[in-house]
């Protein structure tokens, strides 16, 4: 009795040390529609998209297999990433979804209305929920689970029936298979917040219907105007509802993605169905859902035809990279004037005080003009002094003299403003 005693102290000692020590370091979780159905990796925009997307879990609508989710992690530069994928179906044409983390997955189950065991992990019947107004209908894709344990998270991702452009009545069979999908999500979702009160649950994906999509929104499972103009009365697609708006045992997940803008956007960067909101979109009820800031849109669909959507939080797991105290990193000089070529041999030193290394990635530095120098995904630093070689036109220092702030991906300035005057710079010489 004893020993369960010392135990279950332990654990909740544990709980209590991974919750709060590593709470001020953000975490980002992104949704992209990669569109492999008809591109591959070396069509993607990666450089520019993580320059944009410094995620540390992406959810992947239209990938086909596990090759090209390794692929797209491998041009990521994400080697030492966790992957999980699904296996709805076999063949060229497969539309699967996957999940790219920073953190191990554990506990990744798949649920689909045909179990055909074609991939390597659990899979289980997606059934239909016993509720009026739920079809019992047929569809290819269901939904893939993954347990991020160090953050006590589970992520849900899944890419519901197209519209294909269409509207109405046209639209109401593939209405029906994604409300028949959303209402399987939002059931689970319910079991693992009784079985796991201590997590969160997240829900990432193209649901291929706007989060503000008038004429095809509805809150009501049994009423439906199936014309596609929801002139006064409800109307016939109750996916949002069901995953928000408490439709399913009152469940009413906070969509991070309500206020963003289309996300389907073809072959430019403007959506092709305009006021219509997001049809790319994360959903989040649990602890964590309070620390999450709404989502955004990328700038660019990055080769894509959908715009990435993504929301952060401060949340972390202790698996991730230290977190520097306030004045633990710090500019301590600059090589303004090397021998020879000034650009690309300028340099600056960034000290940090503490021990160990600390991930800096999506940091910056901006100088007295507002030239930007950025870090690149995976930049760390080691304990004492680290010297960064400025890229040729990024951030030139001026000779005449110049000041620098270095602030990390929040925006928060990191150490003091290092400045120096027209007099402190020698050829060949630091400036401190």
């Amino acid at each position: 009795m004893k020993n369960k005693f010392f135990l279950l102290a332990y654990c909740v000692f544990l709980a209590f040390w991974t919750s709060s020590v590593f709470a001020d370091q953000p975490i980002t979780v992104a949704t992209w529609n990669v569109g492999f159905m008809d591109r591959n990796v070396t069509d993607l925009k990666i450089d520019d998209f993580l320059n944009e997307v410094d995620f540390d879990i992406l959810l992947v609508n239209e990938i086909k297999t596990q090759d090209d989710l390794n692929s797209l992690k491998a041009a990521m530069d994400r080697e030492d990433f966790h992957t999980a994928i699904s296996s709805f179906t076999n063949g060229n044409g497969n539309l699967e979804v996957g999940i790219i983390s920073r953190f191990p997955l554990t506990e990744i189950v798949e649920y689909d209305r045909s179990i055909d065991n074609s991939g390597n992990i659990t899979e289980k019947k997606l059934e239909r929920v016993n509720l009026p107004g739920i079809a019992n209908v047929g569809v290819g894709r269901g939904f893939l689970v993954a347990k991020v344990q160090s953050l006590n998270l589970y992520v849900i991702v899944s890419h519901l029936k197209s519209s294909k452009g269409r509207s109405g009545q046209h639209d109401r069979s593939n209405a029906q298979k994604r409300e028949l999908v959303a209402a399987a999500i939002a059931t689970h979702t319910l079991e693992l917040r009784e079985d796991h009160p201590e997590c969160s649950v997240l829900f990432g994906g193209d649901v291929n219907v706007g989060v503000a999509d008038k004429k095809k929104n509805g809150v009501n499972l049994i009423v439906d105007n199936n014309d596609g103009t929801n002139t006064g009365v409800d109307g016939y697609d109750e996916t949002h509802a069901i995953l928000g708006g408490g439709l399913i045992d009152s469940l009413k997940m906070r969509s991070l993605a309500e206020k963003v803008k289309g996300t389907f956007v073809g072959n430019d960067n403007i959506p092709d169905y305009p006021g219509t909101g997001a049809i790319d979109v994360l959903y989040i009820t649990g602890p964590l859902e309070s620390k999450f800031k709404p989502a955004v849109s990328a700038t660019d669909r990055h080769g894509s035809d959908h715009l990435c959507v993504y929301s952060s939080t401060g949340s972390v797991t202790p698996d991730g990279p230290n977190l520097p105290t306030e004045n633990s990193v710090e500019i301590t000089n600059a090589l303004p004037n090397p021998d020879g070529d000034d650009n690309g041999n300028e340099s600056i030193t960034i000290t940090y005080s503490e021990n160990g290394t600390v991930d800096i990635s999506g940091w910056t530095m901006q100088d007295r003009a507002g030239n930007i120098f950025k870090f690149k995904n995976g930049t760390k630093l080691n304990s004492g002094e680290n010297e960064i070689v400025l890229s040729p036109h990024t951030m030139p220092l001026n000779n005449s003299g110049d000041t620098i702030i270095l602030m990390d991906k929040s925006s928060v300035q990191r150490g003091p403003v290092f400045s120096y005057s027209r007099q402190e710079v020698k050829s060949g010489q630091r400036v401190r």
